[in-house]
């Protein structure tokens, strides 16, 4: 009986033994199933909390969360805006309502459709595209009302920067056709295109004068780099009225006639100036470090609208004549670029 019962001890011994070897190898891993480890550091004073209790984190203020959504305010005006946007993925011409600044699409054209401009009366706008010439850019004239569409120029280069006559009846706009860049006008129709400049250099971007009797444009005849020139509306009588080593283009003239809007890049990247019809008294409107380009006067020279991409992409902007007041007009991933007012 005596061996019996110390052999039982023995079995109770051994199996006690192989169970406490057994729970601490099993124990769990706080490391690997993410549970808290609470055991106190050397360097840490013993906590006096029931274990497994959670401790609260020491308060601290709120931050609030930054915001990423951009203040979009329009600022209103009187008037419309046309302009060449491929904000669609693919360029075509818009229009902006001042009043609230509502888009709307005029042309959806596989082909692209650029650099607008409003007639006199604003019912129309002409432009320049490449659906019929893929290899080139022709003039058309469509109505904003209902669309219609039809073209003016039919040459084997490119016809760029229309612009209407004061009254309507002529277009002038830049050309390649005679194998440099050249001024012509055309009738509003499309008949009789007249070669104004006929010179060897690169002559471009013409503006009217608000009395129709002259006309700005941009030409490298006298340098390697454009200067702005007037010339008379018949292409007699140029006469140079910028002379900068660098280049300054895409004269503007203002409603009253007294001013000319152009842009130059005399500081590294292309801004913004005026100055007086006779070439004085140029004075600097903006001076971002990215490029300003394509300014035409508005609210009856009150305002300038222009195009920049000093935010990251080509936007149109509106700002005061003086060059103050700098506003965001447009918020699209694709270019919006030569901006035009409406009379």
């Amino acid at each position: 009986m005596k061996s019996r019962h110390w052999f039982l001890i023995a079995i109770l011994i051994i199996v006690s033994i192989a169970a406490g070897i057994w729970l601490y190898d099993n124990r769990p891993n706080t490391q690997e199933v993410g549970i808290e480890d609470t055991s106190p550091s050397p360097a840490s004073p013993v906590s006096t909390a029931p274990p497994h209790s959670p401790v609260s984190p020491p308060s601290s203020p709120i931050l609030p969360t930054p915001t990423q959504e951009v203040e979009r305010v329009f600022p209103g005006f009187a008037g419309r805006i046309v302009f060449h946007s491929e904000r669609s993925g693919n360029f075509d011409i818009y229009t902006m309502s001042g009043n609230d600044g509502t888009i709307a699409r005029l042309t959806n054209n596989w082909a692209r459709d650029i650099e607008p401009s409003w007639s006199p009366d604003g019912r129309k706008v002409v432009f320049a595209s490449a659906r019929d010439d893929p290899d080139g850019l022709e003039l058309y004239v469509m109505n904003v009302d209902d669309g219609e569409q039809s073209r003016l120029t039919q040459s084997s280069g490119f016809d760029l920067g229309p612009q209407w006559s004061p009254d309507g009846s002529k277009i002038v706009y830049h050309s390649s056709r005679d194998g440099n860049f050249e001024i012509y006008v055309i009738n509003s129709d499309g008949t009789n295109p007249l070669n104004l400049t006929n010179h060897s250099s690169s002559d471009t971007r013409p503006s009217w004068s608000p009395d129709g009797a002259r006309i700005a444009f941009a030409s490298n005849r006298g340098s390697d780099t454009d200067d702005i020139y007037i010339m008379n509306s018949d292409g007699s009588n140029p006469t140079r009225i910028t002379d900068d080593p660098d280049n300054d283009t895409t004269p503007q003239w203002s409603p009253d006639g007294e001013q000319i809007l152009f842009v130059t890049d005399r500081h590294g990247n292309a801004d913004i100036y005026v100055m007086n019809s006779d070439g004085t008294d140029q004075r600097r409107l903006t001076s971002n470090q990215a490029d300003d380009t394509s300014p035409i006067w508005a609210d009856g020279g009150r305002k300038v609208v222009f195009s920049s991409i000093h935010d990251g992409d080509w936007e149109l902007y509106i700002m005061n004549s003086d060059g103050s007041n700098q506003v965001r007009l447009t918020y699209s991933e694709g270019l919006d670029r030569f901006p035009a007012w409406s009379p």
